[in-house]
């Protein structure tokens, strides 16, 4: 036999059992890593449907708890404060809604952008319910351990 095979044969046992502890030793922390990153990401979502449930039951003070004291809403009607946004929100209504297509880019540790889409019926200050297509964006700050609003923007959905 050749010296190249019974090297082969000899470091193969060896070579597997050494990539096995290493992948063994490596993967929790990946998959750690991995969970960690996609804990926030659900947990950003989860806050943009209660923000909007907040919304959908009337209530402001809930609302206004996911918002940053330095919050800026921008729509085509204006570029709002938190508190000018909370007094417009309370004249909203939503009898139907469905949120979906989130994407979330952590920027930074303690940062993010979550995306997505938003469709349904809505009200303003008791007029009729008008249908809505949009595509909404949020900026997100983990402040003193909350993740908090600190901007965010829509714009209604077109045809290209």
């Amino acid at each position: 036999m050749p010296l190249s095979t019974s090297i082969v044969r000899v470091a193969s046992p060896v070579f597997y059992l050494a990539l096995m502890l290493v992948l063994f030793v490596a993967a929790p922390k990946t998959l750690a890593r991995e969970d960690s990153q996609s804990t926030v990401e659900d947990q950003l979502i989860e806050r943009e449907r209660q923000r909007w449930a907040a919304i959908k039951r009337g209530d402001s003070p809930g609302f206004a708890s996911f918002l940053a004291s330095d919050f800026h809403f921008v729509s085509g009607m204006g570029v709002f404060t938190k508190d000018s946004t909370v007094k417009m929100m309370a004249n909203l209504s939503f009898p139907e809604h469905v949120l979906s297509d989130f994407k979330v880019l952590l920027v930074s540790p303690d940062t993010a952008i979550v995306t997505y889409r938003a469709s349904g019926m809505a009200s303003f200050a008791g007029r009729e319910p008008y249908a809505f297509n949009e595509r909404h964006g949020s900026a997100w700050a983990l402040r003193e351990g909350e993740w908090l609003c600190v901007y965010h923007h829509f714009s209604p959905v077109t045809k290209r």
